[in-house]
């Protein structure tokens, strides 16, 4: 058994329900922080990682398809770098999704779209925190209300909602 998907979504945003629903399209069985805490020997193996004392991915997350949630998401890219044909992911939390897409090769900026429920609201929050937005947020003649912001790495996320939603 070899991991298929990387879930690189924090704990708290729903890690849990993606666990579920992974197993449940057959990427089971899923690692998620459930399991170190319920077994001892995943505790020792994880606090080697964060040591730096091990880097045998396979050993570690044998008998996994998939991982969610910590403490793999905070090593999302050494993971993406060792099985570097996997799926990469994150998960959502009440306001807002955020897709998955097929990653190939070493890490390279790439466009996510995020569907928000309220994305005026999502919008005032990200402007608030400093981050870069890149477009203004908008009504798109293709439907969706939508503003852009980039990260660090040169991420473009692109935050909509569908107006036929009734969304200002």
């Amino acid at each position: 058994m070899t991991l298929k998907v990387i879930g690189a979504g924090f704990g708290r945003t729903g890690t849990a329900s993606m666990k579920q629903a992974l197993e449940i399209l057959g990427f089971g069985p899923c690692h998620h922080m459930r399991e170190v805490l319920a077994n001892p020997e995943q505790k020792e193996l994880w606090r080697l990682v964060v040591n730096g004392k091990v880097s045998d991915w396979d050993a570690l997350l044998a008998g996994y398809n998939a991982t969610v949630d910590w403490p793999a998401a905070y090593f999302w890219r050494e993971l993406s770098e060792y099985y570097p044909d996997k799926e990469i992911g994150a998960v959502s939390n009440d306001e807002t999704a955020i897709f998955f897409r097929k990653r190939t090769g070493s890490f390279e900026p790439a466009g996510h779209w995020n569907y928000a429920n309220d994305v005026d609201a999502i919008n005032e929050k990200l402007v608030e925190a400093g981050a870069n937005i890149v477009d203004d947020i908008e009504n798109k003649p293709w439907g969706m209300r939508q503003f852009t912001i980039k990260d660090l790495d040169g991420n473009i996320f692109y935050i909509h909602h569908d107006l036929s939603e009734n969304q200002p």
